[in-house]
């Protein structure tokens, strides 16, 4: 069984980051929603990027300790995968990678611009990490004893 790589491109994570921080925004008073959904303007690219730099690279040191990770000029998010998986898992930890880097771009921008629902994007980004933990530990065949009943 090949072991593929997980690919996230980064066009689509900041359509995902632009989408919850803009469902977040629509919780706020008109004059605090502008600073939250301007998470992915021009002005805030370079940080955006290096933060979620910084957790593609806590994700891949999970999914495999002796790799590299991606170089920061990377235009996609690529994660090695060194275990065989089958498909249902990749998807679930493709999905969970996702949530993650999400859940840490908010949590880092709303921290400076509102600090009330920061807490909740770094427990779900903590939710998301040790699950990818969970899945990814969860190697080799089912067993069940075998029983005369």
């Amino acid at each position: 069984m090949n072991t593929p790589d997980i690919l996230i491109p980064y066009t689509s994570l900041l359509a995902d980051i632009r989408s919850a921080a803009y469902t977040e925004s629509l919780t706020l008073e008109p004059q605090r929603a502008a600073p939250v959904a301007d998470i992915a303007e021009d002005w805030n690219s370079d940080r955006l990027r290096r933060i979620l730099t910084i957790a593609a690279a806590e994700v891949q040191e999970i999914l495999d300790p002796a790799s590299d990770p991606a170089p920061d000029d990377a235009e996609d998010f690529s994660f090695a995968v060194t275990q065989p998986y089958a498909p249902a898992r990749l998807r679930r930890i493709h999905s969970l990678i996702r949530e993650y880097l999400t859940a840490v771009a908010l949590e880092a921008h709303l921290r400076s611009v509102y600090p009330e629902s920061a807490a909740n994007w770094a427990q779900t980004a903590g939710l998301a990490i040790s699950e990818i933990q969970a899945v990814h530990a969860r190697t080799g065949p089912s067993t069940r004893p075998l029983s005369v009943f």
